[in-house]
């Protein structure tokens, strides 16, 4: 008979898993900075460490913030972080502008979609 002993002091490794959210507002005009809220939040069961929240968003339209870190985020746990972004003057009335916002850390990784109007 084989018996499996576990010390009190192991407990399996838990995974963490990354929610995000974004806020901002629904128009921005030509040559203003629009701020948009990304907020993480860790939906798993272990801490993660060293988030990075990086925006993409079309060079035509605007300038690419940069990269925000977080350096440890604990399980249910959740932090907001605005990102800048300046809206060129040149950018065209009525155009659309999408930012695509990730929050990555090692091989854990979310996405999400702003769409926000150009006046």
């Amino acid at each position: 008979m084989i018996q499996t002993h576990f010390s009190s002091d192991y407990w399996p490794p838990g995974k963490p898993k990354l929610t995000l959210k974004l806020r901002s507002a629904g128009k921005v005009k030509r040559g203003k900075i629009l701020v948009v809220k990304a907020t993480v939040k860790n939906i798993g069961t272990a801490a993660v460490k060293s988030v990075k929240i990086k925006a993409k968003v079309p060079k035509k339209l605007a300038k690419t913030p940069k990269v925000t870190k977080v350096n440890s985020l604990a399980p249910g746990k959740s932090v907001t972080r605005k990102l800048k972004i300046k809206v060129k003057r040149s950018a065209k009335k009525g155009k659309k502008l999408k930012v695509k916002v990730a929050a990555t850390s090692g091989s854990v990784k979310r996405t999400a979609v702003r769409t926000v109007k150009v006046r």
